[in-house]
């Protein structure tokens, strides 16, 4: 027989609810046993997504019971949320301070005080979604990567009240449309950036997290306007289960190709969503929800998220490597005191007005945000206290490597802003600066290849000596390997067939180490292997498929450095080109010279170009910004190098004209 419910006050409605503390519980566990690489727990990073659920729910419920009882003040939102969140976000962040000063590599130094200034600033989810993603190894040594997240939020706060204002003061159905319009807007853009291959921008931004926020809203409206009391007990019960199971589920489940804000996360969110509608005093899902640990769980769930990652990752710093289970399981340990002591004497005390008072909460936060800006900004600018931190030969050196290597690499590739310019898509834009670059220098020189190539692209632009110059390469495409296939028969080709008299020469580069069967890791100093000359001669094909429209030229491969820049700072022995690789070097370029007498393509050896000298340190520039790609200063150095010698002869095609005819692949 169905029960019915009496109409409950908005007080009550919007009481203390432990369930919701001991869901909060689960979801903060859930991300540090992800982080902790705890087997079970790979899809922990949705606990994140049931944070933002929680979130959009409680801020409404809360702002609702204010506006409905004349007490809503968004000067009060404003400083509620600052009292909440920067006294515990200021500590944890001091105290990562020595430790980041300390950090063995000075580089992983900066990059943490140059951390710090987005994140006082709200900002740090920009800053990171710029960066590795969250679901690369590199990001386990983020010790602030988690503020993304409060980020996220500060930037939905600073809207929320202004929105809410303007929805309370709307008819209920122009309200729910603009509710309504803005989720299905906003999941619609997070599903179409995952599936663009967009994914960080997804995780990372506000717009395509906005309806998991907004989710919690209907949650709130729906809770208000007494949707549970209309629903019997057992049923409600029955769905609070489910929506619970939702959650658990997506936490061995997901995985890093199920990246959430998309589609997938409405899984979880719609759990969420179920336990706070459905879950009710006594029944089965409140009571477990309600447990004591848990309750305790959600309660310092805010420190325990805050001091996570930093443990963390300052642990695997300074180890240098992966941490054993007993240690992480240990470091698991460590941060439940440290949450519990954090939200016990800052927390809490800095919440209740009538224990800290405004001026002196907003004095300590000036006073702490200050030392902190200043402190950052010359840890960023001297690039970790490096000249505090060694000696002055040292710290010289190490500000060299660090200078060096400290670029973006894709955007450091060279446009002139004219007719040398680089694309990693024939498209339509590409297509149309070409034909225009036609018109006023005839025809260009097309530079191909891998992310080696992009280097060499780069060094070519910067030569100076080429009006018109295109570069189509793009990292990891060397034409041998088969996911490449696409890219230079189905578009370069065609594209330099409908262009043939517009190019005047096509130059391809790739690395040598993908040639070697087992692949060569020369940083770790691999004996050399079997050179692979079936994939040899598949570039060999592409070359000779290419010449049948224009000159073409085979530029071989630099020889790898095949060390760490910023360990050879220490390691006097490594600051020299490995032999390995210019021994492997020398075989395949008498491998492919052979090959290419009986083609119509050219083979260039490196060498010819410009001799890479025996240590790529100088004193204002390190060539190489890992075991084999140069730095931009590299770059540069080369080309100026080329210019004065002017051996970019060595690159021209002998014939007067191009093959033309030839058969694919002879």
């Amino acid at each position: 027989m169905s029960q019915t419910y009496p109409p409950v006050s908005p007080a009550s409605l919007f009481s203390y609810r432990p369930d919701i503390d001991g869901l909060r519980g689960i979801a903060v566990s859930a991300v540090i046993l992800f982080h902790a690489n705890v087997p079970g727990f790979r899809g922990g990073f949705v606990g994140v997504d049931i944070f933002f659920v929680i979130s959009g729910f409680l801020i409404t419920a809360n702002s609702l019971r204010e506006w409905e009882t004349g007490r809503f003040s968004v000067v009060k939102f404003f400083e509620r949320r600052a009292r909440r969140i920067l006294p515990a976000l200021l500590l944890v962040i001091l105290a990562c301070v020595p430790f980041a000063l300390t950090i063995p590599n000075p580089l992983q130094s900066r990059q943490f005080f140059e951390s710090v200034l987005y994140v006082l600033s709200f900002s740090s989810n920009f800053h990171f979604w710029g960066q590795a993603g969250y679901f690369e190894t590199s990001s386990e040594l983020k010790p602030l990567l988690h503020t993304w997240s409060l980020a996220v939020e500060e930037q939905y706060y600073v809207l929320f009240p202004f929105m809410f204002l303007a929805l309370v003061r709307s008819r209920k159905a122009a309200a729910l449309l603009i509710l309504t319009t803005g989720f299905v807007v906003s999941l619609a853009l997070a599903q179409t950036l995952i599936q663009s291959g967009h994914k960080p921008a997804a995780f990372f931004l506000l717009p395509a997290r906005i309806w998991e926020l907004l989710a919690g809203v209907f949650c709130a409206l729906a809770y208000r306007g007494g949707v549970n009391t209309r629903v019997p007990g057992k049923a409600a019960d029955f769905l609070a289960g489910v929506g619970l199971v939702h959650v658990l589920v997506s936490f061995p489940v997901f995985n890093d190709n199920t990246v959430t804000p998309g589609a997938h996360a409405l899984i979880p969110v719609t759990g969420a969503a179920l336990i706070f509608l459905f879950s009710r005093s006594g029944k089965v899902v409140y009571r477990l929800l309600s447990n004591k640990p848990l309750v305790f769980l959600g309660l310092v769930r805010f420190s325990a998220y805050l001091w996570h990652q930093p443990i963390f990752a300052f642990a695997r710093l300074y180890a240098n490597g992966p941490l054993s289970a007993w240690v992480m399981a240990a470091l698991c340990l460590l941060i439940l005191p440290q949450a519990y002591l954090s939200w016990r004497f800052v927390e809490v005390p800095f919440r209740n007005r009538a224990q800290v008072s405004l001026a002196l909460s907003f004095r300590t936060a000036i006073a702490v945000m200050t030392v902190l800006v200043l402190v950052s900004t010359t840890g960023t600018r001297s690039y970790g206290f490096i000249h505090y931190r060694f000696p002055e030969d040292i710290a010289s050196t190490y500000e060299t490597v660090l200078r060096s290597i400290s670029y973006d690499f894709e955007d450091a590739m060279y446009d002139n802003g004219d007719c040398v310019f680089s694309s990693m898509d024939i498209n339509v834009e590409t297509e149309s600066r070409f034909a225009r670059c036609v018109d006023r220098f005839g025809p260009a020189t097309v530079a191909i290849g891998d992310s080696h190539g992009m280097n060499i692209y780069n060094v070519l632009a910067k030569t100076e000596a080429f009006d018109f110059l295109l570069g189509l390469a793009i990292h990891s495409h060397q034409a041998h390997k088969s996911y490449a296939k696409n890219w230079y028969r189905n578009q370069v080709t065609p594209f330099v067939e409908r262009n043939e008299e517009h190019i005047q020469k096509v130059i391809y580069h790739q690395t040598a180490s993908t040639f070697w069967s087992p692949r060569n890791d020369l940083s770790v100093g691999t004996e050399p292997s079997t050179l692979n000359r079936s994939d040899v001669e598949k570039v060999a094909r592409l070359m000779t498929d290419l010449s049948a429209y224009t000159k073409t030229v085979w530029l071989g491969p630099f020889p790898d450095y095949g060390h760490n820049p910023v360990e050879a700072v220490f390691d006097l022995s490594s600051r020299k080109m490995a032999k390995s690789a210019q021994e492997n070097l020398a075989l395949l370029d008498k491998a492919v010279l052979e090959s290419s007498q009986r083609r119509s393509f050219r083979y260039v050896k490196f060498a010819d170009l410009y001799p890479m000298p025996e240590s790529p340190f100088f004193d204002r520039c390190v060539m190489f910004r890992d075991s084999d790609h140069l730095t931009s200063c590299g770059e540069k150095m080369v080309a100026e190098w080329i210019a004065a010698h002017e051996t970019l002869n060595a690159l021209s095609v002998k014939n007067a004209e191009a093959t033309k005819g030839l058969e694919a692949g002879s």
